[in-house]
């Protein structure tokens, strides 16, 4: 039989299948010998960013180069897929573009088709991300890239993944770069493969994680009393670290909220008469209200400026205008502005914790956990009990004694 058969490939939007968004998916369409069969992306994009002639996303944004990227590594797995088909194919069968899809379905292999591990990832990457958690997408990625620049001159088929090979990798990962970045990739990969590779047990990336940036990770708890007022009475004469100390303090007052929601509050969102803050919560949608104390009103007087859309000068003035991917980015920088200004004052205090600005919101859990662990439950916004005793773990023997000295008081 012949190993070259024509396949075409064309990536369209399916507009009658749109969301309540708007929202269309887009689909690979496989042609062999007048036959077709879609394959789903799972990519969703209103048809305003969709270019029907090229086949591809609109726009030169970050998103937009992404999305690009997936789709022409989907249309080259296409292609591999087909040739590993006829290569395992008896003189007298007829690969079909069902075949194709079907054997491209990452939960689905097809027995002796033997995809390239990173293929395969991606492929995992596309399906479960490309329209979902940007933040996911982007991370995966990188694990991906970092995955592909190791097996460079070598790559690792499916069959050819074993301990032993993501061991040296590990131990490449550990020579190169950080610890907590290292273990952010390895866990990744050992997700992508678990979704697309399940049958393969046990996963071999399992277990690889550094341990010290579990425990790293664990260090950022939080500021005790003391050490939250030696924080806010510290002498500043940056003007940038002292932006960074208003930040963190008044995710701290506005109920441990994140840092996004700090650094997109806007001065429409303060009601100066009514002594209320109401703003959007990041990762549920709803709105919080929180009542403008004294402590707040003094952080926030200082950055009133006229013709000021943004409280905190943080992001861009024009920073609601921008896309999803703009924004991202935008946000990523200033956290990391901030994170980098709290390090030299924590620095400066002496702390033996990491000061990071998620640290406020695990400040804001001790110590309304002191006081009733539901109601720090209901001030963080947590779904379950189980997320704010997380929290509370790592309050000292004397922080308990306190809390129950407090109990006792009021009896």
């Amino acid at each position: 039989m012949s190993h070259s058969i024509p396949m075409e490939l064309l990536f369209w939007q399916k507009k009658h299948k749109a969301n309540a968004a708007g929202k269309a998916p887009i689909s690979m369409r496989i042609t062999i010998h007048g036959q077709r069969s879609e394959y789903s992306t799972k990519i969703r994009l209103l048809p305003s960013e969709w270019n029907p002639k090229a086949g591809k996303c609109r726009g030169t944004s970050q998103a937009s180069i992404d999305l690009n990227a997936s789709l022409k590594s989907l249309e080259g797995r296409a292609r591999t897929t087909l040739d590993q088909l006829l290569a395992l194919a008896t003189p007298d069968q007829v690969i079909t573009a069902k075949d194709v899809r079907q054997a491209m379905m990452p939960n689905k292999p097809t027995p002796g088709v033997d995809p390239l591990v990173s293929e395969l990832l991606s492929s995992v990457r596309e399906q479960h991300y490309a329209a979902g958690n940007e933040a996911t997408y982007r991370g995966h990625g990188s694990a991906i890239a970092v995955w592909k620049r190791w097996c460079t001159e070598h790559p690792v088929r499916l069959s050819q993944l074993t301990e032993a090979k993501t061991r040296s990798f590990a131990g490449w990962l550990a020579e190169h770069y950080a610890p907590t970045s290292a273990a952010t990739w390895l866990n990744a990969l050992r997700a992508m493969l678990n979704k697309g590779a399940p049958t393969l047990l046990p996963n071999p990336f399992n277990d690889l994680a550094p341990k010290n940036a579990a425990d790293q990770a664990k260090s950022r708890t939080h500021l005790t009393r003391e050490q939250l007022q030696q924080f806010r009475d510290l002498p500043l004469s940056s003007e940038k670290q002292q932006l960074a100390r208003a930040v963190y303090l008044c995710q701290y007052h506005l109920h441990g909220c994140r840092i996004s929601n700090v650094l997109e509050l806007r001065w429409r969102d303060i009601d100066w008469q009514l002594g209320r803050v109401k703003f959007k919560a990041v990762k549920r949608g709803k709105y919080k209200d929180v009542a403008l104390t004294e402590p707040l009103r003094q952080l926030l007087t200082p950055y009133l400026k006229v013709g000021s859309d943004l409280v905190f000068p943080l992001l861009p003035e024009d920073y609601f205008s921008l896309d999803k991917a703009g924004r991202w980015i935008a946000r990523r920088n200033a956290t990391a502005r901030v994170n980098g200004r709290l390090v030299v004052i924590a620095r400066h205090l002496g702390l033996s914790v990491s000061l990071h600005s998620h640290t406020a919101r695990h400040t804001l859990a001790g110590h309304a956990g002191k006081v009733n662990k539901y109601t720090a439950q209901a001030m963080l916004g947590h779904r379950s009990i189980e997320q704010t005793e997380a929290y509370l773990e790592s309050l000292s023997t004397a922080e308990l004694d306190e809390a129950a000295a407090a109990i006792y008081d009021v009896l």
